[in-house]
């Protein structure tokens, strides 16, 4: 019967969500609270953001707290959706559920990605630096000043590839003066172009370097990916 219920649950949120409907605070929720402490640990967080927005009674209940989401349900989840979900919890200044989340997920390579991206490994007082990386800003002057700067090092790691692609900055050089859009379609790398193409900060002119650049991966027969360039230079 739980079950049941929690398909229901689940099939009325995506409705209001996918269909843009926000639930007035005045509207309230057909299911008890011990009802909800059953179903929630087994939405993901961004099942849980669209129970959150159903409602005034969901919003109460439903929280990314230790009580809702256990360590080991952190732990397990998938690197990527994790790191949407710390994105979107430093876009709303959340910092109590950023910490939690970021440290029983893959810290080690968060860690790294940190300072892949110029900023000084995580530690409680450097929380605010952590959450602006995860809302894409790169510490360019001290990238700068890091002679190891590369992109082949930076997209080695998977949520520093994931920070970089979606910041503001994208279109910096490395220490061998190359960008990472070069880097990408060079070295034959189609998501990560298309992850690149994505950001509307990207200059697909390639800092006037696009002609050179592009004969060159014309000479390594990569065709999909000089199709995508010549796309996004046209519009």
């Amino acid at each position: 019967m739980l079950f049941v219920i929690y398909l229901m649950l689940i099939f009325f949120a995506q409705s209001l969500v996918i269909g843009n409907i926000v639930a007035s605070e005045g509207q309230t929720s057909p299911f008890s609270p011990d009802i909800m402490q059953n179903i929630v640990p087994h939405v993901n967080c961004f099942g849980l953001k669209a129970l959150k927005l159903t409602c005034a009674d969901f919003n109460g209940w439903c929280n990314y707290r230790n009580d809702m989401f256990s360590l080991d349900f952190i732990r397990e989840m998938p690197q990527e959706i994790c790191t949407k979900a710390l994105t979107y919890f430093a876009d709303m200044q959340q910092e109590k559920n950023f910490v939690h989340f970021f440290m029983n997920n893959n810290g080690d390579v968060r860690k790294e990605a940190l300072t892949l991206l110029g900023w000084n490994e995580y530690n409680a007082e450097a929380c605010k630096n952590c959450m602006q990386a995860y809302q894409g800003i790169v510490n360019v002057e001290m990238l700068k000043q890091n002679d190891n700067f590369n992109f082949d090092v930076l997209f080695k790691n998977a949520v520093a590839l994931h920070m970089f692609c979606v910041s503001p900055h994208v279109n910096m050089d490395d220490k061998s003066k190359t960008r990472a859009l070069a880097y990408a379609a060079l070295n034959g790398k189609i998501e990560i172009v298309k992850l690149l193409l994505h950001n509307k900060d990207i200059d697909p002119t390639l800092g006037g370097n696009f002609n050179s650049i592009m004969t060159k991966v014309a000479l390594k027969k990569y065709d999909e990916i000089a199709g995508l360039m010549f796309r996004a230079l046209t519009r």
